[in-house]
């Protein structure tokens, strides 16, 4: 009797642990969407007819993307969509908001933030105003504020960085709202549930931050684009501030850090400048392309290769260029030549993808081979 007594209560101890183990968020590999198989040298994604302001690709879960977007047909519509079969389906997941900038978490794939670009009360019921940042750990089905404590008066959140080594720890780039062209710098250390003003930040005259780089290797390097003058740069995770003498132009609007060499690439108006030192020191790009246009966006990939979209000043002609020696020499991608404007990579399918905002309208992607 004894024997089966405790055979009863070993099946009860199984069935109990099982029924209290979660379910894993993430699919299966038997659920997860299959890539596309490539069409034409740029296959439209999505979102044609849309002006794409911003979009991310979850670089951990490629088939994921978000992108802000807005269109004008009788009235401004601005929305951010959310695909999760590599574009085949699309779903409008905030609806007349003033989307501005997104991120996904490096980390935790499920999690994304967004900022509104705007102050405004026209935000319906689904959030109290003021609300500028907003986070979803649903992979962008859902979303809640997540911008306590920043002041609401005449400000919006125009970048925001993501430490990949703690993504407990958030920096967001303040603006403050036309006409006025002032910037402050913020923090979070819980994940968005609080934030602080970075203190002693006055003393670099920051204008609006426009982007905010921090890199996955280590060292690692904190980096700050701002309209005031030269860039910023930190090396100890963002608690002091250096300035950054040594690039050719005052100001800069965006970098991109490697993840696997010393190698920076920034958009320093209206170059195109790389350095190898960590930032350092920046030198142009000798490629006449690139020398001779506007640099829209660039990207340096997790395998190390570096990206920019260009737009020609003498024509109304429009170029991705590719490096895969860190800026050494590059060629241009692709034969198309309408406008392109912003650039995400997927590593796992080796996906670039594009935004054009000419003749071509939408979302693109291009395959490297």
């Amino acid at each position: 009797m004894k024997a089966i007594l405790k055979i009863l209560l070993f099946f009860i101890l199984i069935i109990h642990f099982s029924s209290c183990k979660k379910e894993s968020p993430v699919e299966t590999n038997s659920q997860v969407p299959q890539p596309p198989v490539q069409i034409n040298e740029y296959d439209l994604v999505g979102l044609e007819g849309w002006s794409i302001k911003d979009f991310k690709v979850n670089q951990s879960e490629p088939w994921r993307m978000l992108v802000n977007a807005e269109r004008i047909i009788t009235d401004l519509e601005r929305s951010t969509f959310l695909t999760s079969d590599y574009g085949k389906t699309w779903f409008k997941v905030l609806t007349n908001l003033p989307v501005f900038s997104l991120e996904w978490d490096p980390n935790e794939p499920n999690i994304a933030y967004n900022s509104f670009s705007i102050q405004t009360k026209e935000l319906g019921d689904k959030f109290k105003y003021p609300t500028f940042l907003v986070k979803s750990s649903d992979y962008g089905q859902s979303w809640i504020p997540a911008d306590s404590m920043i002041p609401p008066y005449g400000l919006y959140i125009r970048s925001l960085g993501i430490d990949p080594k703690n993504n407990k720890n958030l920096f967001a780039g303040i603006s403050a709202q036309p006409p006025y062209i002032s910037g402050d710098l913020y923090y979070s250390t819980n994940s968005g549930l609080t934030w602080q003003i970075k203190n002693g930040m006055e003393k670099y005259n920051l204008g609006p931050v426009l982007d905010i780089a921090i890199s996955s290797k280590m060292p690692q390097i904190y980096m700050i684009a701002h309209t005031g003058g030269k860039p910023l740069k930190s090396l100890d995770n963002g608690s002091s501030w250096n300035i950054i003498n040594n690039i050719p132009q005052s100001t800069a609007s965006k970098f991109s850090i490697s993840s696997t060499s010393k190698a920076v690439m920034s958009i320093s108006h209206p170059d195109l400048v790389i350095s190898k030192d960590f930032g350092e020191n920046f030198g142009p790009v000798n490629f006449y392309p690139i020398n001779n246009s506007t640099i829209k966006d660039i990207k340096i990939s997790s395998s190390d290769i570096f990206f920019c979209t260009i737009k020609r000043k003498t024509n109304d002609t429009s170029n991705v260029c590719i490096s895969k020696d860190e800026g050494l020499t590059w060629s241009i991608l692709g034969t198309d030549i309408d406008n392109k404007t912003l650039l995400d990579f997927d590593p796992k399918n080796n996906f670039l993808y594009v935004v054009m905002d000419g003749v071509k309208k939408g979302l693109y992607r291009y395959q490297l081979k």
